[in-house]
């Protein structure tokens, strides 16, 4: 099994996002090409994975007030989730 394949599925499932997850394997050393691949071979709805972790960590229904949307986003952003994605979790709902 490709060891880049294997570290996309358990950081996806412990609620990281692609851009979090591209960057560790990129400081672990593996090539571009090989993390390309094991993306490629991912299905996963990243707006649904992103209101997931954000429900986990702040409740149901998410904040919308200024102040707690914008730790929301942080947050969010800190675990590798794209800004498109953390807005989709708002305008989609």
């Amino acid at each position: 099994m490709n060891s880049g394949l294997f570290n996309v599925s358990r950081r996806t499932k412990q609620g990281y996002g692609e851009q979090r997850i591209r960057m560790e394997l990129l400081q672990k050393g593996i090539d571009r090409d090989d993390i390309d691949a094991a993306f490629a071979g991912e299905v996963i709805d990243r707006t649904a994975q992103a209101f997931a972790v954000a429900v986990k960590k702040f409740g149901q229904p998410l904040p919308d007030a200024p102040q707690t949307k914008i730790k929301v986003q942080r947050y969010l952003l800190s675990r590798g989730f794209s800004f498109d994605e953390i807005r989709s979790i708002y305008t989609n709902l």
